[in-house]
């Protein structure tokens, strides 16, 4: 990914641009089914894409296809994170089913 404006250390909030929300990386990724997410390594922005699915320790999360991505398998011990916007989580909050 040549010239990739997205290739930020892991740690450190992406750049905020007109129309869009800063995103942060968020650890509980079995809270995050449904939810489109950045997902990065090494602080580089592999794709972004919608969780399909996780292990139920949030671990492992699978990424679903979209267009010509196929469904991706990552997992943290391999060096993946899950970076999602403020507004994005709130929205996972209201319309999460209580326990």
């Amino acid at each position: 990914m040549q010239g990739n404006s997205h290739s930020l250390p892991a740690s450190e909030p992406a750049p905020q641009s007109p129309g869009t929300h800063r995103s942060y990386p968020f650890m509980e990724w079995n809270m995050l089914v449904g939810t489109v997410v950045d997902v990065r390594r090494a602080g580089v922005l592999v794709r972004t894409g919608l969780v399909e699915d996780t292990t139920p320790s949030g671990d492992t999360a699978w990424i679903a296809a979209d267009g010509h991505d196929r469904r991706i398998m990552i997992e943290k011990s391999a060096g993946y994170n899950l970076w999602i916007t403020a507004e994005q989580l709130q929205l996972r909050r209201v319309h999460q089913p209580s326990r």
